[in-house]
């Protein structure tokens, strides 16, 4: 699978990117690349490039982008029909 991660924090998305990795590889779930970005657009331009079925973990507050993890997994359903798209969040509410 293609594993794409939309974090705005650096931290969070270094945690979250080898959290994932760590779950493949402990359950040998086999991947082509795991990306994280803080910027729609990356994730978006690449989505074509996916050899097997993708999944998103989108943030739902992206600063700095106009639009939010709601918006773009809006933008990706027109794109990509079949992927998993899972939201997230560091707000604890």
């Amino acid at each position: 699978m293609s594993i794409f991660i939309l974090e705005d924090d650096l931290y969070q998305a270094q945690r979250m990117q080898q959290m994932v990795q760590e779950v493949c590889d402990k359950g040998k779930i086999p991947y082509n690349f795991i990306e994280a970005t803080s910027r729609a657009d990356e994730i978006l331009s690449k989505i074509a490039l996916c050899t097997y079925t993708p999944i998103y973990f989108l943030d739902i507050e992206i600063k700095q982008e106009t639009r939010k993890g709601l918006e773009v997994a809006r933008e990706i359903r027109k794109i990509d029909p079949h992927g998993i798209i899972v939201f997230v969040t560091t707000h604890s509410e």
